[in-house]
Parts: C-alpha cells; structure tokens; sequence
C-alpha cells in the first residue's frame, strides 16, 4: 500500500506545496516533489526546492528532519520548506496502520482502553510520549469517564477511500506598540483546539495564555494537560523555553499536540520579524 500526503504552507509572503507518495506500512517516500508559487526571493528557495525530489528512499521516523536538512542544504530562512516536510511526517504518523498490523475484527472502538492498548500494541515508542498512554492510566479509565473520540478509518481505509485525513492549522502574529498577541487554531480528524497568548513586546514575557480543547481523542483525560497552561505565565522566550513548555504541559502527563502548537506559534512569530 501507498499513502499519498500533500502539505500546504500560505502566508502574506509564501505559498508553498509539498508531495510525497510513502510506502504503508514501511515510512519510506517513493518520490517527493514541492512547488514554491510564491516567496519574498524565490531565487534563494531554488536548490532546495529542486532537491525535494532527492528525498525518495528516505524513512520517516527518528532523524528524518535533519537528514532532510542536509539533503536540501537548508538554511535558516528556508524555515517554510521544513515546515511542510514536518507536517507530512507527522500527517503519516497520524495514521494507526502505519506498522501493517490488522485491526481486529472484534475490537470495540467505543472502549478507550481496548483502543488505547491496541494503539501502545503496534506502536510501543508511544508509551508515556503523553497522557492517554502514561504507563498504568488506562487503569483511571473508568472511573474518569473516559471517551474514545476516533473514526475507525484513521486505523485503516474502508473499502476504496480515497481521502483518510485532513489537518488545517491557523496562526496569527497580531504585534502592537507594547504587546504581542498570537494564536493558532488546529482543527482535524481527531482534534479541534486553540491557543492564544500575549507577549510583552519589550521582554518577551508571556503576560497571558489560554488554550481550549474543543474536542480530543481520549475524552475525560486528554483536557487535563490544557488546564496546567497558566504556568507559562511569567516565563520568557529563550534557549530554555522548549524545556519550560515541555516539563509543563509536555511528558506522560501532557499533550503532544500542544506542546506543538505553542512551540510552532513561537517560531512563527520569529518567522515573522525575520521577514519584516
């Protein structure tokens, strides 16, 4: 089987599209391409976005960015190519039959639990990777209440589908005279959540930050990570932020997804002074 993901990147000043046909099971890309429509200095984008095609053989998986990075001779302000290539990643690794392991015919995707260790069954690297798959929870299952929000296709295609899933993300950078204002929204097949924080313009400080979980796969448990996201407040960006981030809403009893959001929103915003 193949899996085709395309990836699509639109701002004020770049509209890029990536491709890549990937082996399922096996993570391998078949073949890549990319096609820049629209970019600042389009010329300085050209070696890498011809290169794009170089990536066929390559594994997605531990070290696919940076081998990616050397095969493009990316540089930091091609920071919109990597992207892309990120989100094509993580667009396969959404998707539960990546390891080739059948579905039972009896399992039951209303039992969180029944999912959940089915999950951590064919894809053990995700143990404690956040709060549905923290070693033991699946024992609070029942008494938290805990609701399976998954379509059975994510873990394998119905018969002749073509289109198995669709993420959109949303980010704005609002900078005014003495703040900073950004968000970003994700919206697909497994999750809806926003993300809004303020910046003191001058120290980078964060003076407020609200995330809202509109829906998550594991209902009941997945919300508690976006509860903690106040204690961002008064930490600062700096080489030490992702560490901040990650030890507070990060970890076994995290959100992966959100750690993203904020982490991508972050740079984003450095994006947005480097074009300025």
């Amino acid at each position: 089987n193949r899996l085709r993901i395309e990836s699509v990147l639109k701002d004020r000043d770049y509209d890029f599209v990536a491709e890549a046909l990937v082996t399922l099971p096996g993570a391998t890309i078949i073949e890549a391409s990319g096609e820049l429509k629209e970019a600042p200095k389009p010329e300085a984008h050209d070696f890498a976005v011809a290169a794009i095609s170089r990536l066929s053989g390559l594994k997605i998986g531990p070290g696919f960015i940076r081998r990616a990075k050397d095969i493009l001779g990316i540089v930091e302000d091609q920071n919109v190519i990597m992207d892309t290539l990120v989100e094509i990643a993580r667009g396969y690794l959404q998707l539960n039959d990546i390891a080739g392991v059948p579905v039972p015919e009896d399992l039951d995707f209303s039992d969180a639990r029944a999912i959940r260790n089915f999950e951590l069954s064919i894809r053990p690297e995700f143990l404690n990777i956040c709060i549905p798959f923290k070693e033991g929870i699946e024992d609070t299952f029942e008494e938290r209440g805990v609701m399976l929000h998954l379509r059975p296709d994510i873990y394998g295609p119905r018969p002749g589908q073509i289109n198995r899933f669709r993420r959109d993300k949303v980010l704005e950078a609002h900078i005014f005279k003495e703040r900073i204002w950004l968000s970003e929204y994700l919206f697909d097949d497994s999750h809806e959540m926003m993300l809004e924080i303020s910046l003191d313009k001058k120290t980078r400080e964060i003076i407020e930050i609200n995330s809202t979980p509109f829906r998550v796969p594991y209902h009941n448990l997945c919300e508690l990570p976006f509860m903690r996201i106040h204690e961002l407040v008064g930490s600062r960006l700096g080489p030490d932020f992702r560490e901040i981030v990650i030890k507070s809403i990060g970890g076994s009893i995290g959100c992966a997804h959100l750690v993203d959001l904020l982490l991508e929103i972050i740079r984003y915003l450095e994006n947005v002074y480097n074009n300025k």
